[in-house]
């Protein structure tokens, strides 16, 4: 090979290029290390993929059943305190249905990133406590969207980390709202209705 030559793997999004005469066994080495790294890569987003198919039909049959059993398609008015936690749904006919919350975290509409809660400062604790173990879960898988503070992201992504939080958490159920200029996206950990 030539100084600054370099070829494409087929297949892949790798293109390895070299600054520096190859011999044939340094090449093998070197397509061996690429080879090896792009089938982890591959394997997590095959393990990412499942997790989040798994994650998106367990949060969608919560949905399911806090709207067949509290009627959360139609309610009037929603109240949010951080300070107890609570989500207030104000139902048509006057019915309130109330929600313990923990944020899961926020799509700005300004800088278009995600930010999870455990990284937001005017966010009390007791409202993101339950996102540690969200985090603590993608450490421990080696997934980078859940440990990775803020990150390009628009409102897909906000209900793909709801989902994978709600399903880590086992919670029963989500819900976003507009606060300023962010998308806010929590969970459920308990429902009186």
């Amino acid at each position: 090979m030539k100084y600054g030559s370099g070829f494409y793997v087929p297949g892949s999004r790798l293109c390895v290029f070299y600054s520096q005469p190859l011999a044939i066994s340094s090449l093998h080495s070197a397509l061996s290390t690429q080879k090896s790294e792009f089938n982890n890569y591959t394997m997590n987003m095959i393990k990412y993929n499942d997790l989040l198919k798994q994650s998106r039909e367990y949060l969608l049959k919560q949905q399911e059943i806090i709207t067949k059993h509290f009627g959360l398609d139609d309610y009037d008015q929603m109240d949010y305190e951080q300070e107890t936690g609570k989500m207030i749904f104000t139902l048509k006919g006057g019915k309130k249905v109330i929600m313990y919350f923990q944020v899961v975290g926020s799509i700005s509409d300004r800088s278009n990133t995600w930010m999870w809660s455990w990284d937001n400062p005017y966010l009390l604790g007791n409202v993101t406590e339950e996102m540690f173990k969200v985090k603590a879960f993608g450490e421990k898988n080696g997934i980078e969207k859940l440990t990775n503070p803020k990150w390009p992201g628009n409102d897909d992504d906000g209900w793909e980390m709801t989902a994978i939080a709600a399903w880590v958490l086992k919670s029963k159920g989500a819900f976003s709202f507009m606060s300023d200029e962010m998308m806010i996206f929590v969970v459920f950990e308990d429902i009186i209705g």
